[in-house]
């Protein structure tokens, strides 16, 4: 039992870390141009336009990594008002596998998870045009995860 709880803690001290290397929203690191977790969507939709969500982690260090990814699937996305109510969670009454993946990421390497998402709320009703974030989640061994930053999304009027 407690050589699981130090494994579990050298991992989580691990992917702390990796976190710190890679994000270039930690001060003092002006070398580090982007974050390694990111979320691709468009700045601006008609309503009831399918929206392409893609998450991508990249390997920004000089060696490769080994991410231990948490459930499958590993990766979730969230929309949220302008003042951060949750109004959609993909992941939202799944089923989500209890397995541990390790995929090793390569130096200049990605991961990629996309999804099309009609916008609606949790309950299917048609989003109203308006402002909204975009947040893509990567779980990665319990409790962790990475989120990123908020992504701006306007639905505009027919």
């Amino acid at each position: 039992m407690m050589a699981m709880y130090w494994t579990g803690l050298l991992l989580l001290l691990s992917i702390t870390i990796l976190g710190f290397d890679g994000c270039s929203h930690q001060t003092g690191n002006p070398s580090r141009p982007e974050d390694p977790l990111s979320l691709e969507a468009p700045d601006e939709v008609e309503a009831g336009q399918t929206i392409n969500l893609k998450l991508i982690w990249r390997n920004l260090t000089d060696k490769p990594v080994e991410l231990t990814l948490g459930g499958r699937p590993a990766y979730d996305f969230v929309v949220t008002t302008s003042e951060g109510k949750e109004i959609w969670r993909w992941l939202a009454g799944q089923t989500v596998q209890d397995i541990l993946e390790i995929k090793t990421v390569d130096t200049g390497q990605k991961l990629e998870f996309m999804l099309e998402w009609q916008p609606v709320d949790q309950a299917g009703a048609a989003l109203a045009p308006g402002h909204y974030l975009a947040h893509g989640i990567l779980n990665l061994e319990p409790p962790a995860a990475l989120k990123t930053k908020p992504k701006p999304l306007l639905i505009r009027s027919k």
